[in-house]
């Protein structure tokens, strides 16, 4: 009966308050720690891909002619790679996968994608979901006494912003 009342204590503190203090510890981070988190997963995320820069320059500069009600610097890249596919980081940085762009019509359609990627950017979802997973590796680490996890955890959160799909 012990055991079986810490287990399902466990499973409450795992499954309901971990993912609860993960999402309010993105409160007590500072949007420029956030940015410049955003800025490490960019530089680690980019080696791994080849840039189009001729199309980033011509979307940033769409991206700079559009209000999109942020308060974050917003950088947009895209990159020569097949799959249909955006992503966003935390603290403005936006990544676009040329497959996606060679199947829009206009420019109305980049601009919707853009505001999605933006609006992910606004309420902080990878920011919130890499608190959420790592608060529960915390939490996992502590019970099994891992105390490199930590840092797995923030490798596996960057790695998993490249095999988000329409997310």
């Amino acid at each position: 009966a012990i055991l079986g009342t810490l287990l399902s204590l466990i499973a409450v503190i795992y499954f309901f308050v971990i993912p609860f203090v993960g999402e309010i510890s993105t409160r007590l981070i500072t949007k420029e720690n956030e940015i410049a988190l955003g800025d490490m997963i960019y530089k680690n995320l980019i080696a791994d891909y080849t840039v189009d820069t001729p199309a980033t320059r011509l979307v940033n500069d769409i991206v700079h002619r559009i209000d999109f009600q942020t308060t974050y610097p917003l950088k947009v890249t895209v990159v020569h790679y097949k799959e249909k596919n955006a992503f966003a980081l935390p603290g403005g940085h936006i990544v676009v996968f040329s497959g996606l762009l060679d199947k829009m019509n206009d420019y109305a359609e980049l601009a919707g994608l853009l505001s999605h990627e933006v609006s992910h950017i606004n309420h902080q979802h990878s920011l919130r979901a890499m608190f959420r997973n790592l608060s529960s590796y915390i939490f996992i680490s502590v019970i099994f006494s891992d105390v490199n996890g930590i840092s797995t955890v923030i490798v596996d959160n960057a790695d998993k912003f490249k095999t988000l799909s329409f997310s």
